[in-house]
């Protein structure tokens, strides 16, 4: 073999040897990219179980599908996010209707009821949303706590991010202290928790700092805040509703009824987030982080007082009812005393309704105990629905 056959079979040789590395490299790169179609392809799936596509007659807590067709309860940003914990999304948006209950010419008047302690009352069948029995239903009442989930309601529908911190202030604390207002996590200035977190404490605590934050966070302050409630108010149709605070602290200035408490509810128990989290009752891990950058955190565990504090006895409505109590939100001020506004549902029927029992509207009135006004609930389910 000459010199010249011989460089002439080595230039193949090495041409040969870069036609395999192409060829490797380019299957290498197939690969990745089918990997990654593949991750893209899952992230979407798991972001759409997130967003609640797969949303049932069980978990909602009202009992109706989510709409395929009518898209006023989805989320209107862009930008949704699950939260870390519970894989709620915000914002939450509330389908548009009319929650203000009817009353009937057969609606039963429990003001002859003398087992019913609590100065007023009303039993609203949601289906229909007509009152089943009342007493004093249209009488101004202060709602106390009950408030909280008007304000929890416009959180939801307007807060951004569920991941996010909020910072608790001196003055938070301050507020908290000299107003001797509820919560008991013990917060102190500079600590945060999540918007996530802070949406249960609401209910679950009646915690005041949480509402403040959330008012700061979404509205920034209070003040805007009750403005974006009055103006929820009455965009349901009431009209006898007044917000002066976010937290239920008493004020003449403070007010609504009976009925438009449970028009609030109702209402409430539609927004996904909402209601996800009124008739959420098990224990809920809070982490208080010691600062708004803060990885490390303090845990602690709460329960919702509605179920803890009021009927952790007895789920059931009554003896011998088929109505099981779901969710709430319990209040107390020197007027109206104890009050309670709480969602039922009938498992045998699948009837659901909305009840709420205000001790007093006026200090000429007696005080009625906690332990009577629970009861008070109880009885009218046990005794009025009885659909």
């Amino acid at each position: 073999m000459n010199k010249v056959e011989s460089k002439q079979k080595g230039d193949i040789y090495i041409d040969f040897r870069i036609a395999v590395v192409i060829l490797t490299t380019f299957c290498l790169f197939m690969v990745c990219a089918l990997i990654m179609v593949g991750c893209l392809i899952g992230n979407a799936i798991a972001d759409n179980a997130d967003r609640g596509d797969s949303y049932s007659d069980d978990d909602s807590p009202s009992g109706s599908k989510r709409p395929t067709s009518d898209t006023t309860d989805l989320p209107v940003s862009g930008e949704i996010k699950p939260g870390e914990k519970t894989g709620i999304v915000l914002p939450s948006v509330t389908p548009t209707g009319s929650y203000l209950s009817a009353t009937p010419s057969n609606v039963v008047d429990v003001s002859s009821d003398s087992s019913i302690k609590s100065a007023h009352t009303i039993l609203v069948e949601l289906t229909g949303n007509t009152s089943i029995a009342e007493k004093g239903s249209d009488v101004r009442i202060y709602p106390a706590s009950m408030t909280k989930v008007m304000t929890l309601l416009v959180a939801c529908e307007n807060a951004k991010d569920p991941n996010a911190r909020l910072t608790v202030t001196q003055e938070m604390v301050e507020y908290q202290q000299e107003m001797g207002a509820s919560g008991i996590m013990g917060f102190s200035a500079g600590e945060s928790v999540t918007v996530e977190d802070a949406l249960y404490l609401v209910n679950y605590n009646s915690d005041t700092i949480a509402c403040l934050m959330l008012a700061e966070y979404v509205a920034g302050g209070e003040e805007e805040f009750v403005r974006m409630m009055n103006d929820k108010a009455k965009a349901i149709g009431l009209t006898n509703t007044n917000f002066v605070n976010c937290t239920g602290l008493h004020n003449t200035e403070h007010y609504t009824t009976c009925r438009e408490m449970a028009a609030i509810m109702a209402c409430a128990l539609k927004n996904e987030v909402a209601g996800k989290v009124l008739t959420s009752y098990t224990g809920y891990s809070v982490d208080i982080y010691q600062s708004e950058t803060s990885t490390s955190s303090r845990k602690s565990t709460t329960y919702a007082a509605w179920y803890s504090g009021r009927l952790s006895d007895n789920a059931w409505a009554g003896n011998g009812s088929d109505v099981k109590i779901i969710g709430g939100k319990t209040g107390y001020e020197d007027i109206p005393t104890y009050c309670f506004v709480t969602a039922g549902r009938n498992i045998e029927t699948g009837a659901e309704y909305v009840c709420v029992t205000v001790g007093r509207s006026s200090t000429d009135q007696t005080k009625v105990t906690e332990k009577a006004n629970t009861n008070d609930t109880k009885l009218m389910y046990q005794k009025y629905a009885t659909q």
